[in-house]
């Protein structure tokens, strides 16, 4: 992705600001520190108004909750499991994303029309119906750290979590769809994903999350032959 340049509120000199996308296949001890004050940063802001057990957890914090999210995240990106990005201004990384490789889905609940189709017909050969199934990219984790206005407090949206799901689509090529799970309580993020073409699954997740509070969310890509 190439470098984006934008007016910043986030000073009284409304400075012109430059973000930057950046893959990466090592984490240095610097980036994995980054990574984990970002989470926090992001994910603590976005549930403050909600109490651990309305978040679903059992005996913990959400500070120990997020710190075990993104530690098992950091281990599944060194083993090679999973790819990441990171959004940077001047520098200073400012929000990340994670993903799972492409794959092709065709799970029990999936609510393809062609999986339903092969359920019902049973072609003979199985190996063939597999490749006309939608490949995803599984987003397991999008944050951005706070941004506030200096004068009124108020949150400002400068379009980095946009700029993430946009480098996954640029970056990952042979997959045609992108799916998440997020909590039903973050009714943000599902208008912000809602806004980026998004549609919500209402009824069931994709990476196995408690659908009792999570819903997933699905984007069909069009890629030009």
């Amino acid at each position: 992705m190439h470098p984006r340049n934008f007016f910043s509120k986030i000073n009284s000199e409304k400075t012109k600001l430059q973000t930057t996308v950046e893959w990466h296949t090592e984490l240095t001890p610097l980036l994995e520190q980054q990574i984990v004050q970002t989470h926090l940063a992001s994910f603590l802001d976005l549930y403050r108004p909600y109490s651990e057990n309305q978040l679903g957890l059992i005996g913990k914090t959400k500070e120990i909750w997020l710190n075990e999210m993104i530690r098992t995240e950091l281990q599944d990106i060194k083993a090679g499991n999973i790819f990441l990005a990171t959004v940077s201004i001047e520098n200073n990384v400012v929000g990340f994303i994670t993903c799972l490789p492409p794959a092709h889905r065709h799970n029990k609940n999936s609510s393809s029309q062609i999986v339903n189709m092969w359920r019902q017909n049973q072609p003979a050969d199985p190996a063939g119906w597999q490749e006309s199934i939608r490949k995803d990219v599984y987003i397991s984790l999008l944050a951005v750290k706070p941004f506030r206005d200096p004068h009124t407090g108020e949150k400002i949206q400068i379009g980095l979590g946009r700029q993430l799901i946009e480098s996954v689509e640029a970056k990952i090529t042979d997959a045609n769809a992108l799916t998440l799970d997020t909590r039903l309580i973050n009714m943000p993020g599902i208008a912000f994903y809602e806004k980026l073409g998004f549609s919500t699954s209402g009824e069931r997740t994709f990476g196995g999350s408690n659908p009792a509070y999570y819903t997933g969310c699905e984007k069909q890509l069009v890629r030009l032959v």
